[in-house]
C-alpha cells in the first residue's frame, strides 16, 4: 500500500495530469487596466487630470488634480496596503499628470490649436489568459480619437495620423521607450496583478453560484389524470428533465440541454427513471402497511440535489417525505439518518445497518452529482449564467417660476426604478431615501454629494435663463430637464444615455458611439455646435457612463444586494364585472418585487396585445408593486380567456383564469408547476441507493440517480 501510494498512484496522477492539461491546469481569467485623462481647459468641478485603475472590472483606485492624492476604490484593496504604498503611487501619478500637461500643450502646438478644451487619454493594461499566458497593450489617443498605440511583439508603434508620426519617430529613435513598456506589460504589470488578485481573490474569484435538483413523487390512488409517479430536475431553479409514469419517457424541457445530449444519454436515463417508479411502488406498499393504511391516497416525496457555491464550496442534501411532512434525511457530514417518528426510525436502523447508504449517498452529492452540475452548467452556460439587469438613473428638473412649495431644483437617484437619493433646493442637502446607501456611506460621501447638488443646482439656473433668451421667453414658467445614466445588462454588456429636455419635449441627446449629440430644433443646435466645438463635452459624457457610472452602480448593488436582488412573488386576482352585454375581465398583481413585470391577455393562447388595456406599474408602501391589465370579451366566450403573468420570481410564466362562481380564484394551469408546488410545500425528505436484490421487504433506496471615482453623480452640467 505504501509503495502504490508513493509510486505508482503518483506517476498516474502526473500521466492523468497530461492527458488532461488543457482543462485541469485553466485558471481564473484577469486584467489590470489603467486609464489616464488630460483636459486643457475644463469645465468646472471637472479635473485636469484623472487617473483611474481597474482589476477584472472593479476599482482599484483613483488619483485626481483637484485632490492630488491616489485612493482605494475598494476595502479589499485598502486593507492590503500601507501609507508607504500611497505615497509612492501618488508620487508616482502626480508625475504622470505634469508629464500630461506637457503633453497635451505639445500637441496643441502640434496640431495649431491655440484655444478651447482639448483632451488626451491614455489606456495601458496587462491580462493573465484561463491558458496561462499573458498579454499586454498601451494605446494613447488625442481629442477621442486614436493617435499612437503599442506593438509589443514588434517593438513599434503605430500612428493615426501625421501629428503622430512625429512622436512614433521619436520614441523609436529613442530606443528605449519600447522596451521599456513590453518590460512592464510582461513583468511588472503582471507581477502587481498577481498581487492585486491575491488581495481581493475572495471578490474577484468569487463564481456564479449554482444549484442542482431532483423532485420525485409517488401517489398510491391518484385523481384522474395525475401520474403515479413523476420525477423531475432542476438546474438554477429551471426544469430542464422531467419523467412521469404515463410517458414513461426521461424527456428534456429546455433547449440546451436537447443540444447537448444524445438519444443514447435518454435511453439510459429513461432506464433509470422506470428504476426508481418500480422502488417508490414499493416504497409507498411498505410505508401504508406500517402506518396502518389500507384506503385512501397516500404520498411520498423524494429531494435531492447540490449545490456549487460563489465561494467554490459544495453543499448536497438528500431528504424523504411522507403525507407531505418529513420523514427521514441524511446527515452527510455525520454518515447517519434523522427520523422524524416511530416509523421512520425502522427505515434509519435498516439503513445504517446495512452501512453503505449513507456513504453511497455522501458520494454522489459531493462528486457524481456536482460532476453533473457542472456539466450541465457548461451546456447552458448562455442561459443559466445571465446576470440580473440593474439600472442607475438620475432626474434633474429646474424650474425658473415654481408655484409656492414647489422647489426650483429637485434631483432624484434611482437604482433599479428604487428611490435611494434626493437633492431640493429647499433643503440644499443630498439625503438617503433608503436604509441600505444610508448604511454604507459616511458624511463626507453626503458632503460631496451635496456640493455636486448645489452646483447642478446653480447651473441649471444659468441654462433656464440662457434657454428663455434664446426661445424668446420673458415671462411664465419654464422646465428643464437632465436624465442620464447605465444599465447594466443580463449578458454583463454595458449602456448608458444623457439627455436633455426643455418645457417637456426632447432638447439635446447624446449619441455615446458618434460622440455627437442629436438636436431636437434650431435652438438646440447651438448648444449642439457649442458642446461639439468644446472638444470634450462628448468624451466626458460617454467616460462617465461606462466607467464612473458603472462603477457606481456596482458599489450601490453591493450596499443594497439583499434588497434589491430580493424575489417577491406576485399575488394575481381575476375578477370579471358585466355591464351592458360585455364582460371586463380584471387580472391585477399585488405585492411583487422587482417592478418589472408583464400582465398579457390570451385568447385561445393568443396574445392579444391591442385589446388589452394595461395600467402603470405602481408603488405599495412596503416596497413591492402592483399593476393591472383588463380586456372586454363576450360573455359567452370567457372560459377562452387567461392571463399570463411573467415575472423574475416566476420559474415559469404564470397562466389565471376567471371562475365566474369564486370571481377571485386564480387558476395556474401549467402541470409541471403544479407538481412542483405540491414538492415545495414538503417540510422534508431524503436518500441515495441500496444494496440490490434484498429479498426481506423493507423502505428500499432506488437503483440509480439522475444525471448520471468619488461620486456616482455625474458633477457639473455643460453650460447650453
Amino acid at each position: 500500500m505504501k509503495y502504490y501510494l508513493e509510486n505508482t498512484c503518483i506517476e498516474w496522477l502526473r500521466k492523468y495530469v497530461s492527458y488532461g492539461k488543457d482543462v485541469l491546469e485553466r485558471r481564473e481569467p484577469h486584467s489590470l487596466r489603467y486609464f489616464y485623462t488630460g483636459v486643457s481647459d475644463p469645465s468646472p468641478g471637472v479635473p485636469q487630470f484623472m487617473s483611474v485603475g481597474y482589476v477584472d472590472g472593479h476599482l482599484l483606485d483613483h488619483y485626481d488634480s483637484e485632490t492630488q492624492r491616489d485612493e482605494p476604490g475598494a476595502d479589499w484593496f485598502a486593507a492590503n496596503t500601507d501609507q508607504q504604498y500611497w505615497d509612492r503611487e501618488t508620487e508616482t501619478l502626480r508625475g504622470a499628470e505634469q508629464i500630461f500637461r506637457v503633453g497635451l500643450n505639445t500637441l496643441r502646438e502640434r496640431y495649431n490649436q491655440s484655444r478651447g478644451s482639448h483632451t488626451v487619454q491614455v489606456m495601458f493594461g496587462c491580462d493573465l489568459l484561463e491558458d496561462g499566458s499573458t498579454r499586454g497593450f498601451r494605446q494613447d489617443a488625442y481629442e477621442g480619437r486614436d493617435f499612437i498605440a503599442f506593438d509589443k511583439d514588434t517593438l513599434t508603434f503605430t500612428a493615426a495620423d501625421a501629428g503622430a508620426q512625429i512622436t512614433k519617430r521619436k520614441w523609436e529613435q529613442e530606443g528605449t521607450v519600447a522596451e521599456g513598456w513590453k518590460q512592464y506589460l510582461e513583468n511588472t504589470c503582471i507581477e502587481w496583478l498577481r498581487k492585486y488578485v491575491s488581495y481581493g481573490k475572495d471578490v474577484l474569484e468569487r463564481r456564479e453560484p449554482h444549484s442542482l435538483r431532483y423532485f420525485y413523487t409517488a401517489v398510491s390512488d391518484p385523481n384522474p389524470g395525475v401520474p403515479q409517479f413523476v420525477a423531475m430536475g432542476s438546474v438554477d431553479g429551471e426544469v430542464f428533465v422531467y419523467y412521469d409514469s404515463e410517458t414513461r419517457r426521461k424527456e428534456p424541457r429546455v433547449d440546451w440541454i436537447a443540444a447537448n445530449t444524445d438519444q443514447q444519454y435518454w435511453d439510459r436515463e429513461t432506464e433509470i427513471s422506470q428504476g426508481n417508479e418500480k422502488f417508490f411502488r414499493v416504497n409507498l406498499d411498505t410505508l401504508q402497511e406500517r402506518y396502518n393504511q389500507s384506503s385512501g391516497s397516500q404520498t411520498v416525496q423524494h429531494m435531492f440535489g447540490c449545490d456549487l457555491l460563489e465561494d467554490g464550496s459544495i453543499r448536497g442534501f438528500n431528504q424523504y417525505g411522507y403525507e407531505g411532512r418529513d420523514f427521514i434525511a441524511l446527515d452527510k457530514d455525520a454518515l447517519t439518518f434523522t427520523a422524524a417518528d416511530a416509523a421512520a426510525l425502522i427505515t434509519k436502523r435498516k439503513w445504517e445497518q446495512e452501512g453503505t447508504v449513507a456513504e453511497q449517498m455522501k458520494y454522489y452529492l459531493e462528486n457524481t452529482c456536482i460532476e453533473w452540475l457542472r456539466k450541465y452548467v457548461s451546456y447552458g452556460k448562455d442561459v443559466l449564467e445571465r446576470r440580473e439587469p440593474h439600472s442607475l438613473r438620475y432626474f434633474y428638473a429646474g424650474l425658473s417660476d415654481p408655484s409656492p412649495g414647489v422647489p426650483q431644483f429637485v434631483a432624484v437617484g434611482y437604482v433599479d426604478g428604487e428611490v435611494f437619493v434626493r437633492y431640493d433646493s429647499e433643503t440644499r442637502r443630498t439625503n438617503p431615501r433608503v436604509d441600505w446607501i444610508a448604511a454604507n456611506t459616511d458624511q463626507q460621501y453626503w458632503d460631496r454629494e451635496t456640493d455636486i447638488s448645489q452646483s447642478n443646482e446653480k447651473f441649471f439656473r444659468v441654462n433656464l435663463d440662457t434657454l428663455q433668451e434664446r426661445y424668446n421667453q420673458s415671462s411664465g414658467s419654464h422646465t428643464v430637464q437632465h436624465m442620464f445614466g447605465c444599465d447594466l445588462l443580463e449578458d454583463g454588456s454595458i449602456r448608458g444615455f444623457d439627455q436633455y429636455g426643455y418645457e417637456g419635449r426632447d432638447f439635446i441627446a447624446l449619441d455615446k458611439d458618434a460622440l455627437t449629440f442629436t438636436a431636437a430644433d434650431a435652438a438646440a443646435l447651438i448648444t449642439k455646435r457649442k458642446w461639439e466645438q468644446e472638444g470634450t463635452v462628448a468624451e466626458q459624457m460617454k467616460y462617465y457612463l461606462e466607467n464612473t457610472c458603472i462603477e457606481w452602480l456596482r458599489k450601490y448593488m453591493s450596499y443594497g444586494k439583499d434588497v434589491l436582488e430580493r424575489r417577491e412573488r406576485p399575488e394575481v386576482r381575476v375578477s370579471g364585472m358585466e355591464t351592458d352585454k360585455i364582460l371586463t375581465l380584471s387580472c391585477r398583481a399585488h405585492g411583487f418585487y422587482p417592478r418589472p413585470i408583464s400582465i398579457s391577455w390570451l385568447k385561445d393562447g393568443v396574445v392579444q396585445e391591442q385589446e388589452t388595456q394595461r395600467g402603470s406599474i405602481v408603488p405599495n408602501s412596503d416596497g413591492t408593486y402592483h399593476a393591472w391589465a383588463t380586456i372586454d370579451v363576450m360573455p359567452g366566450d370567457w372560459d377562452k380567456y387567461q392571463c399570463r403573468v411573467e415575472h423574475a420570481s416566476l420559474p415559469q410564466p404564470g397562466l389565471f383564469s376567471w371562475e365566474p362562481q369564486s370571481n377571485l380564484i386564480p387558476i395556474v394551469v401549467r402541470v409541471a408547476v403544479a407538481v412542483m408546488a405540491v414538492i415545495a410545500a414538503l417540510a422534508g425528505f431524503a436518500v441515495w441507493k441500496s444494496k440490490k436484490g434484498k429479498k426481506e421487504k423493507g423502505y428500499n433506496v432506488a437503483p440509480g440517480s439522475d444525471g448520471g471615482s468619488n461620486s456616482s453623480n455625474a458633477g457639473s452640467n455643460p453650460s447650453v
